[in-house]
């Protein structure tokens, strides 16, 4: 696998965020601009969501970036004011047993597959769509049990999150 420049452009998430320096009053990357955190880590899978991104790497690590993590899609424990925003995309341990192969990013959630077919899933759950049987957002990644390898023979093969819903294969 190459080792390629990440990039973003359009409208960011705001100055610095997400390790990335825009044009300080619009938030604004009129052109591609790399972003040297997630650049040369070998980054096999890449989802953006309304509030924020994911990125896999090919050995399984799984880094976000984003907004405030008002709605928890970070994956870390708190929100935080905007002034102390990490500036930097953060590493997440989904499972630290397995490493993950797929992410997929709704509008403040994130689902992801691990190498042993495991869905692990976090951020805004109002609408139920993180699949956990409750509507209480989630802090960290946590196992979506109706997916569960060792409980069921069924694999899971494919994630996809739309706004507030999810689909799976």
């Amino acid at each position: 696998s190459e080792r390629d420049n990440f990039y973003i452009f359009g409208k960011s998430w705001g100055d610095g965020h997400g390790g990335v320096r825009s044009d300080v009053r619009a938030n604004v990357h009129p052109t591609p601009t790399v972003v040297p955190a997630l650049s040369k880590k070998c980054l096999v899978s890449l989802e953006i969501g309304s509030e924020h991104g994911t990125a896999c790497d090919n050995i399984g690590t799984v880094y976000t970036f984003g907004s405030s993590n008002d709605h928890l899609q970070l994956g870390t424990v708190t929100p935080w004011p905007d002034a102390s925003q990490p500036t930097k995309p953060l590493c997440i341990e989904v499972n630290e047993a397995t490493s993950v192969r797929a992410v997929s990013c709704g509008t403040n959630h994130t689902l992801t597959i691990t190498s042993e077919d495991e869905g692990y899933t976090w951020g805004a759950n109002v609408n139920g769509q993180l699949g956990l049987g409750h509507k209480r957002p989630v802090q960290r990644p946590s196992l979506l049990r109706a997916f569960k390898r060792k409980a069921d023979p069924k694999l899971l093969k494919s994630i996809r999150c739309g706004g507030d819903y999810n689909a799976a294969l």
